[in-house]
Parts: structure tokens; sequence; C-alpha cells
């Protein structure tokens, strides 16, 4: 019995780092994305409702463990390091990162990143891999995908690595000045996480 796990019987609270478009954007309570759909229909099944807490990302593991959701969906990578403190539910969707910059810049490459300032969102696996698999000089963190793109086109950060599907989600909504100039398969997988005592 799920609900028996659950904080509140019958309701399934959610953490999500709200907007990241397109898997959660939007306002509470009509928030609507990739993860809203899959966990609403997958609390009908289980005839429970649902309850959304927009959480910052790099602290949604540690409120989770803290007790302030029962799950959190918000275009979750699994990682061996969250696998640590967390269980994930079987994996969802297939990711990639993307290498992205302002039209006319002269990166091209992972490798043309050495000695840049390269941006993404704070405590996600394209910061991990920045920081990892560059030779930037400087990896700057920001909050959403939004503030990162944001800070690529003011020209704060030289490049940045973010979510293959969100540029393109950008992209689709028609915002300009930026463009992806490689995709980086890194073999990510994205599920929900609950507590590891969570059935």
């Amino acid at each position: 019995n799920v609900s028996r796990d659950l904080m509140t019987p019958g309701t399934l609270i959610v953490g999500s780092d709200i907007p990241y478009p397109p898997f959660e954007f939007g306002f509470a309570p009509g928030y609507d994305g990739f993860d809203i759909d899959l966990v609403d229909a997958m609390a009908r099944k289980l005839r429970l409702k649902v309850k959304y807490v927009d959480t910052r990302f790099d602290s949604i593991f540690d409120d989770l463990r803290n007790g302030d959701f029962d799950l959190v969906a918000s275009a979750t990578t699994i990682t061996p390091e969250r696998r640590r403190y967390v269980r994930f539910t079987k994996p969802n969707f297939d990711a990639q990162q993307s290498l992205v910059v302002v039209p006319g810049s002269a990166i091209r490459s992972l490798k043309d990143l050495s000695g840049t300032t390269v941006g993404a969102q704070d405590g996600t696996s394209g910061e991990a891999f920045a920081r990892d698999n560059t030779r930037a000089s400087q990896v700057v963190t920001f909050p959403n995908g939004q503030a990162v793109i944001r800070a690529l086109k003011k020209g704060k950060v030289d490049a940045v690595i973010l979510d293959q599907v969100v540029v393109n989600f950008f992209k689709q909504r028609g915002q300009r000045g930026f463009k992806a100039v490689r995709n980086i398969s890194i073999g990510e997988r994205y599920a929900y996480a609950v507590e590891k005592s969570s059935t």
C-alpha cells in the first residue's frame, strides 16, 4: 500500500525545481511539463492527490531526506553519488547535454573551453560535467536554465553546458541569441527519487 509510505495519507507531495522547461514550468497550482504530466498520471493510477513543492535543485535531495516531500520529480539524473542516499524509480528519460554559445563565438568544442568561463545550473550534472571534463578557468552556476541562458546572452559567461532538451525548448519558444554547437552524450538517464526506506 503506497499510502502507508506517504507523509500525508492520500497525497503525494512532490519536490520539483520550477521552472525547468520542458520538464516543469508554469505557476501554482497549474504547473505543466513532462514531469508534471507523468507524475499526475502515476498519481491518478494510484488514486492519490498531488501537491507540488517548488524547491531549489541544489538542496532538493537534502529536503527529500529531511521529509519535506515524498518524491523528487525534477529532470533528475541518476548518479552513483545520489544513489548513496536516495532510491530511484525506473528511468523515464534519456538525456544529453549541449554546449551552447552566442552566435559568432569561436567556441566549437569542449577543447575550446580551455581558459574560458562556463555557466551551468547549480547542482546539476551539467555543472559536474563542466567542472570535471573541461579546462575552463571558472565554472559559474545559476539557479535555473533560464538564468544560465540569460547569463550567456549578457556576456557573463563564454559558454554554457545545459540539458539539450531544455535548450531545444527555449529555441522552440522563439528565444534567440544563442546556439548549441555540440551535443554531449554522457549516458544520462532521468528518474524520480524517493527516500532509501520508501517502498
